[in-house]
């Protein structure tokens, strides 16, 4: 039989109160995290995301439930190891680099058990995985934002972590350079297969970066999954607003896989037992189609070309507004009138929340 190997994270039944506070932070939280994995945490601002990263890494003790890394206990049930002896890296949003060191030593800051020579190889060794090799003589002050993040990442994987959080580590920096940094961090943790925990607020971002993707939604976890599995089939409302660039439309059920909306009736698309009553469709922007008709009923307010496709908002006939993604062009005008078709993939039903 195959050996099964111990998960580099375990995470049970943990919660955490913050003093004087009525409701808890975390509620319940369960997580495994493989060796070598990246697991993200996504959610809107005040779920729980950074909380359970600090329980993680030590900085403060849970109120209930237990943390093990690599099998041994760290926190609950009496267990307490402090960070310094956790093996876990830390990056944050805002670099923390220490303005008045250079490069080459905010990197070694964590190597004073090692001989200088090692520590030098060392520091040589991450500087070249982050491509600022030649950077190690300048101050953190002579470095870009994304060059900043960069020594922040060599630093917290100099001392060879087991396991390495990041909290949020690209929201200070620009869109191109977050979109260059995302792919680099997730190709440095899986060449030196250090497991890796990814704190944000970015679907996007969690998705580029991670192999399983855990959802907080105020202290509890909805949903975890690969980014397919969370997209395709969101366990939730919550998920399916997180994840999915999607429309909600009222729907009635009329039998045979069919659902009237108000664009019209949307067919195969089966109803989920019970049927929820009433009920919203989820349709994800690049389900929707139109077609120039000077007779159609919805009409397009604005059109967006991205460059691989065209963003359109439309109103429907009864002035609800939903968004389109189509690839073929050429771009329609505001004003022109469009017939609209669902393609049942990737739709969903919800319940209707309550008003």
């Amino acid at each position: 039989m195959p050996t099964i190997a111990t998960p580099l994270l375990q995470v049970t039944g943990l919660s955490y109160w913050f003093p004087r506070q009525k409701q808890p932070t975390l509620m319940d939280i369960h997580l495994t995290l493989a060796p070598g994995e990246i697991l993200g945490l996504l959610g809107a601002s005040g779920c729980g995301k950074t909380t359970l990263l600090r329980l993680i890494a030590g900085f403060i003790a849970p109120t209930s439930g237990r943390i093990a890394l690599a099998g041994q206990p760290v926190a609950g049930d009496g267990q307490w190891v402090p960070p310094e002896q956790r093996r876990v890296g830390m990056v944050f949003q805002d670099f923390a680099l220490f303005p008045h060191l250079r490069v080459w030593k905010n990197v070694a800051f964590g190597l004073g058990h090692l001989s200088p020579a090692a520590r030098q190889e060392r520091v040589r060794q991450v500087l070249e995985l982050v491509k600022l090799q030649d950077y190690g003589n300048r101050y953190p002050h002579q470095l870009s934002g994304g060059q900043q993040q960069r020594v922040a990442l060599a630093r917290a994987l100099a001392p060879h972590p087991r396991l390495l959080l990041l909290d949020e580590p690209l929201s200070n920096l620009d869109a191109q350079v977050r979109q260059q940094l995302r792919h680099e961090i997730r190709r440095i943790l899986k060449r030196t297969g250090t497991g890796g925990i990814f704190v944000t607020h970015d679907q996007e971002e969690a998705f580029a970066v991670c192999d399983r993707v855990a959802v907080l939604h105020q202290g509890r976890i909805e949903q975890v999954g690969t980014p397919a599995e969370l997209y395709q089939n969101p366990a939730s409302r919550v998920v399916a607003e997180l994840v999915t660039q999607a429309n909600w439309l009222p729907a009635v059920p009329q039998g045979n896989a069919t659902w009237q909306t108000d664009i019209g009736l949307v067919t195969d698309l089966p109803a989920p037992e019970p049927v929820a009553s009433p009920c919203e469709l989820m349709i994800p922007q690049e389900s929707v189609c139109l077609e120039p008709d000077d007779h159609g009923e919805s009409v397009v307010q604005d059109g967006q070309f991205l460059g691989r496709e065209y963003r359109y908002c439309l109103t429907t006939p009864s002035g609800r507004e939903l968004h389109a993604r189509v690839r073929q062009g050429p771009l329609l005008p505001a004003g022109t009138r469009v017939r609209l078709r669902v393609k049942p993939e990737g739709v969903r039903v919800f319940a209707q929340p309550a008003r």
